[in-house]
C-alpha cells in the first residue's frame, strides 16, 4: 500500500480510527480509483515476470526460476502484482530471498499456483501524493454519504429547490479540488 491507515488518520480530518480504515479496505480502493484516474501505476524499470506461487498463511510469492535479488527488489519496496488470478494488487515486502518475496505483517494474500506469466513490479510512489491519498480516504469514509454529487438544495419555506451545479464535483466522483491535485501525474490514455 502507498500509504498506512495510521497516516491517513495523521493526514486527514477523518473521523474513522486506522483499525476501521483497514477493516474497511478504504485504501484499497482508493488506490484502484487513483489508479484509474490518474492512468498511472508508478512502476518502475525494476520489474520481473514469469511463474508465481503465493502462500497465503506464510504471506510468500515464490518466483519459479526467478532472482528477485538480482533483479534489484529489497526488504521494504512497495511492488505491484499483475497477472494473477486473485493477488493483483500492492504489497509491501518485508524480507527477501533468492526467489521468495515475504509481504508484511497484515497482507492478505489468496493461494494461488499460478502458471500464468506474472508481473511484479517495483512501485516510485511520490510522498506528495500520499496527503492526497488520504483526502481521497476521507471523502469515501465521512463525506460520499453526506453528499449527493453535483446536487444542491434549499427550501424557501413551504417550497423546495433542487439543481445541478456543473461546477462541482467529478466524473470520478471526488471533489474537483481533490482530483486537481492529480493532474501532474496523469498518464493519457490513448485509445
Amino acid at each position: 500500500m502507498f500509504i498506512t491507515a495510521t497516516e491517513v488518520t495523521v493526514l486527514s480530518n477523518i473521523s474513522a480510527s486506522a483499525a476501521t480504515i483497514t477493516a474497511g479496505g478504504y485504501i484499497e480502493i482508493a488506490e484502484e480509483k487513483l489508479n484509474m484516474i490518474t492512468n498511472n501505476y508508478f512502476q518502475t524499470a525494476i520489474d520481473v515476470q514469469g511463474a508465481m506461487t503465493f502462500n497465503a498463511t506464510a504471506r510468500t510469492i515464490i518466483g519459479s526460476g526467478i532472482n528477485f535479488t538480482s533483479e534489484g527488489f529489497a526488504a521494504g519496496d512497495i511492488v505491484m502484482i499483475y497477472g494473477s488470478y486473485r493477488n493483483d494488487k500492492y504489497v509491501e515486502i518485508d524480507s527477501i530471498s533468492t526467489s521468495t518475496l515475504t509481504c508484511v505483517s497484515g497482507t492478505t494474500l489468496v493461494d494461488e499456483l499460478s502458471g500464468e506469466s506474472i508481473l511484479i513490479s517495483l512501485v516510485d510512489f511520490p510522498n506528495a501524493l500520499k496527503y492526497t491519498l488520504a483526502q481521497m480516504v476521507k471523502y469515501d469514509y465521512d463525506d460520499r454519504r453526506a453528499v449527493a454529487q453535483n446536487v444542491k438544495s434549499r427550501n424557501l419555506g413551504p417550497w423546495s429547490e433542487t439543481f445541478k451545479d456543473e461546477k462541482t464535483g467529478s466524473a470520478y466522483g471526488y471533489p474537483d479540488d481533490i482530483i486537481g491535485q492529480l493532474a501532474p501525474y496523469t498518464i493519457v490514455r490513448i485509445y
